[in-house]
């Protein structure tokens, strides 16, 4: 959805970026002495090794015959490559866009087959506190990232 809204995004909105796709952009545009990226990345990565370590306690617990054995090996290359498919990076417009986002949903739905304890592990390792201050520094950090393009762009247009 992030790609789809940059699309349609006009320079005068701040993007409302999920917390992945802000910290595969980097902190280019981010302060040296800044470390709300660090303690973003930091946090994003132990709530994932939290659930990642659930969800490998019950993993066991798969039927072997759905054909799941795959993606459970090898999750985040699954999740990278159905999320970087050359379909959704080359979209132009917005219904294009949308329509691609439909079919990674889509195949992301029927695999909840593969990972039927999600629900279960994300409520025994959900964080109040993390999940407020993971929201706090997102949201912190793409109004930062923002104002740092439109000065570029600024100085840009002055030269």
């Amino acid at each position: 959805m992030d790609r789809c809204q940059m699309l349609w995004n006009s320079l005068d909105r701040v993007p409302l970026l999920s917390t992945i796709t802000l910290l595969r952009m980097g902190d280019q545009c981010i302060g040296q002495d800044d470390n709300s990226f660090t303690e973003l990345y930091e946090l994003a990565i132990e709530r994932n090794n939290e659930l990642h370590a659930c969800l490998d306690k019950y993993h066991n617990q798969v039927d072997k015959e759905v054909g799941c054995s795959m993606i459970l090996r090898n999750r985040t290359h699954w999740h990278w490559t159905l999320m970087e498919s050359d379909d959704l990076q080359k979209t132009k417009s917005s219904a294009e866009c949308l329509a691609q986002v439909n079919l990674v949903q889509f195949k992301c739905a029927q695999l909840r087959k593969c990972c039927w304890n999600f629900n279960r592990c994300q409520n025994e390792t959900f964080d109040a506190k993390a999940e407020l201050r993971i929201a706090l520094l997102t949201i912190q950090l793409i109004t930062q990232h923002h104002d740092c393009l439109r000065r570029q762009l600024m100085q840009a247009a002055r030269l």
